[in-house]
């Protein structure tokens, strides 16, 4: 699968009845539930969550920036994120609510701890995507 991250087109999400939100989707995440979880997401943090996902294919990727603005959901997302970036919920036809509270509970079922949590969790997830498809360690 194309292992590439480019943003999409602009839509627009409504987030409440009085206050329109505008986002950038990105683009080979083909999936309306991603602007219901960001419809969810707390405050004003839908454009700072996608400015983090568009750098999920960099080395640079800021994986605490992006446990700050989901509040403690950066494996929620990242997880999230790659299954549809790999063409996997497609594949293997995964319902979307299944995977979305297999997520859940996998990010649920990490303790607070100084280092092996779900934060970690989430940094090692990226770094090992970059390696392998971006890296190209794949060839």
């Amino acid at each position: 699968q194309d292992a590439t991250f480019v943003p999409a087109k602009e839509t627009k999400s409504t987030v409440s009845a009085t206050m329109t939100m505008r986002t950038t989707l990105p683009k080979n995440i083909k999936d309306p539930n991603l602007q219901q979880m960001l419809d969810a997401a707390p405050d004003d943090s839908h454009s700072e969550i996608l400015t983090c996902l568009e750098k999920i294919d960099d080395w640079d990727f800021d994986v605490f920036a992006l446990q700050e603005h989901t509040k403690g959901g950066s494996l929620f997302m990242v997880s999230y994120c790659l299954f549809f970036k790999y063409g996997l919920v497609q594949h293997f036809n995964i319902d979307t609510n299944v995977l979305i509270n297999w997520c859940a509970a996998i990010e649920s079922g990490y303790h607070e701890n100084q280092y092996h949590n779900s934060t970690h969790a989430a940094d090692v997830t990226q770094i090992l995507h970059y390696i392998l498809f971006p890296g190209g360690m794949h060839n």
